[in-house]
Formats: C-alpha cells, structure tokens, sequence
C-alpha cells in the first residue's frame, strides 16, 4: 500500500494484470484524484475519469493529488522484472524504481551511464552529480513505490542494480522547519545547491535556516547541513493556494534564520537563481 496526503511522487514496483487508471485508483476516487505523468495527466471529476492518461507503466513515475485526509492506496500485482530496462531522453524523464526495497543512488544506478546524470528530484528531495561524479544532496537513496525525475544530458539506457536485502537506510540530514517557516510541496520544484555560505564571514552553522523566498512569499526552507546544501523552491501548482509561490523566469531570493542572535539576514547570491521547474542550480550565499 502507498499512503497518499496531497501531494506525492510515486510509482508501482509491482502491478496486476489491469492496468488501467480506472482500475488501480479505484479505491480512492472518492478523494477526486488527480493524476500527473511525464507530459499526461488523468483527473477523476463527477463520476468518471477524464485526460489523456488511460494506463499505468511500470518504468514511469506519477504525481497523485487527492482532496481530504490521509488515504492509502492499495495495489496487488505482479513484481517488475528486475532485469527492465530504462531508456531516457535527453532533459527530464519521470521513471520508477521497481523494487520494493531501497539503495543508494551511486550503488542502483551503474556506473557505466552515471556519467549522463546531470541530477535526480524526488518529492521535497534532490541529489546533484557535481564534476567529480559525487552525488550530493539530500536525496540519498531510491526507494520503492516513489517516483523520481531523472535529469540527463543525453539520450541513455540501463538496468537498475538490484538492492542488497537487508541493507540499513541511510540517515536523512533532512530535519522539520518551524511552522512560521513552512511552504506546501508541490508539483512544480526547483532546488538550490548552496555550495558554501556565510554571515559576517563566518560560515553558517547547523542550527541555521536558510529560507527560499519569491518576492515575500515562503516557497521553501533547509536547515543548512554542510557543503553542499540544497534547497527546495516550490513552483506555483494549478490552485489558488499556491498563490505568490515561482513561475518560470521568477528571481529567487535567499534569507538566513541565524540561530545565534534569532534574525533573519538577507543574503547576497552568487550563481543562477532564476527560477524554472525542474531546475538545479549551484549557488553561494
């Protein structure tokens, strides 16, 4: 089962013989979901199914909207292949993980085509293949029933290394924001790798919070962990409560919740910072 609370990037590791939209989400659709794939999309309204997405994949990732509380999404089905192979296109793809474990990204993907891999953006999550071939941010590992997106810098084909059973999570430097601090996750995500940063020319330290901003408006926040910090910028989605969050083309820009005097300090950018989706930028602050 896979739990649903608003908005989540997911996909199938294992599926029935039925593949159909109308089938797999027919236990929820009284959470009116709507669903989002790699350019297609499906929405359930008064009754039926509408859009032009008519059947799940298995090598796909999907974003699920669903109205109300928490839902849990129930699927029984055949297990992937292990062996399926992935063919992705030059840009962005929205793919799966088809297993139902989880692995470091450096140990799942081969290292043959790593290479290709400009970055990955998981829900809320990104890991950026900086110049030495290390990944770095704070998606640490695929997992199982989430969908990701693949940025690449060219066209390339690989079958996934299969997980090791039993392998530990690795631990998440990822840790809640205050409330006063908090942004809504949403389809359309950028994120900020912050290279280095400083206030006063003192670097920061872990009990600070940097604050991504459009305009005046909260789009997303990170307690800075160390070289290489990412930082997520949400994008405005199809709703008004996503009212002031980016478009494409916006100027983001940065603050600095201080922990040692409790202030919030404007910070000078040093890198690209204009907004689109999917993007990732290396930046200093």
């Amino acid at each position: 089962s896979i739990e649903l609370d608003g908005i989540d990037l997911i996909s199938f590791h294992a599926l029935p013989e039925n593949t159909s939209v109308e089938n797999i989400f027919a236990g929820i659709t009284g959470q009116d979901p709507g669903i989002l794939g790699e350019g297609t999309s499906a929405n359930f309204v008064d009754g039926q199914w509408f859009g032009s997405l008519l059947s799940i994949e298995r090598e796909d990732g999907y974003w699920i909207k669903v109205s109300g509380e928490t839902v849990e999404l129930e699927v029984e089905g055949l297990p992937t292949d292990p062996n399926t192979e992935y063919s992705l296109h030059s840009g962005s793809n929205l793919v799966s993980y088809p297993f139902s474990g989880h692995a470091p990204i450096g140990e799942t993907i081969p290292e043959t085509v790593q290479g290709a891999f400009i970055g990955i953006i998981g829900e809320g999550y990104a890991a950026y293949n900086n110049s030495a071939g290390e990944w770095q941010g704070t998606l640490l590992e695929l997992s199982g029933t989430e969908g990701y997106w693949f940025i690449t810098s060219e066209d390339v084909e690989f079958t996934y290394n299969s997980p090791t059973e039993g392998m530990a999570r690795m631990v998440s430097p990822v840790r809640a924001v205050p409330s006063e601090y908090s942004y809504r996750q949403s389809t359309q995500q950028a994120f900020y790798f912050v290279e280095n940063a400083t206030i006063g020319g003192e670097p920061l330290e872990n009990e600070d919070l940097i604050i991504a901003y459009n305009g005046n408006v909260i789009i997303g926040a990170r307690y800075w962990y160390g070289e290489t910090t990412d930082i997520p910028a949400m994008g405005a989605d199809a709703d008004p409560k996503y009212a002031g969050y980016a478009n494409s083309g916006d100027h983001v820009n940065f603050k600095v919740l201080d922990a040692s005097t409790n202030t919030l300090v404007e910070m000078e950018s040093i890198g690209e910072t204009i907004w689109q989706n999917l993007g990732m930028s290396v930046i200093q602050l």
